[in-house]
């Protein structure tokens, strides 16, 4: 069994994370892109090949506190990340003018996909939220990007039963 984990691990690694950019949408407190940073590196420390993209983690969220936790975060785990490899972006998902601007390629034209894999855990709070979420996902993904969609289904108690609990 491990190595079957191992290996699914491994294969992640490769497919998603090294030499790639990543944006992890709704950061939160960072812990996903910061994995993916930490285990896209193990591979390639001390690796000199040219040529090769420089792994990036873009951390994003809307909401301001939940940013400069993660860039805390990011701080205290400094020995096992480098920090030109990753930056801090306040992004709200389904709100064009809060996404980074666009990039210039090398033939001079511009294009507003941004990253190789898109990391989402945690962030479907209301149904409602998907038809922005994917919007984002489309206006920051290369068009062979890959999205990792990690969702923990909640339990909500509807308001009257609250009330009578309390």
């Amino acid at each position: 069994f491990v190595a079957m984990v191992d290996q699914d691990v491994q294969q992640i690694r490769h497919d998603y994370l090294e030499h790639r950019t990543i944006c992890e949408l709704g950061c939160g407190t960072g812990l996903a892109g910061m994995a993916a940073l930490i285990l896209g590196n193990s591979t390639t420390a001390g690796n000199t090949t040219t040529g090769l993209q420089q792994q990036h983690v873009l951390f994003t969220d809307n909401d301001v506190e939940s940013l400069e936790l993660c860039q805390s975060n990011c701080r205290l785990n400094g020995r096992l990340m480098v920090e030109h490899q990753y930056s801090h972006q306040v992004v709200a998902c389904g709100d064009p003018t809060t996404y980074p601007p666009s990039t210039t390629s090398t033939d001079g034209s511009s294009s507003s996909t941004l990253v190789d894999t898109i990391l989402a855990t945690d962030v479907l709070y209301d149904i409602a939220m998907i038809p922005s979420l994917l919007q984002t996902a489309v206006a920051l993904l290369k068009s062979n990007g890959h999205v990792l969609l990690s969702h923990v289904p909640r339990f909500y108690l509807p308001a009257v039963q609250v009330e009578a609990v309390v």
